[in-house]
């Protein structure tokens, strides 16, 4: 009866390993923590980072919310 909660800085994709995982427990929220919504200064925030990437995560994470409802 646990309820899963994550915080996430959204630099990775939601590849079918993780979305299986996912499919196994009762989450009750993901947020993704932004470090800026400028693309030019995320990297300069966020070594390595790309705003990009979050932003693809993001909409993945609604898909699969969506699905999973």
């Amino acid at each position: 009866d646990c309820g899963w909660a994550f915080v996430t800085n959204g630099q990775w994709k939601l590849r079918e390993p993780i979305r299986a995982r996912l499919d196994r427990i009762r989450i009750r929220w993901i947020q993704v923590s932004l470090d800026s919504v400028n693309a030019e200064t995320y990297p300069e925030i966020r070594k390595g980072g790309a705003l990009a990437t979050v932003l693809e995560t993001i909409d993945a994470l609604i898909e699969y919310r969506d699905r999973r409802k």
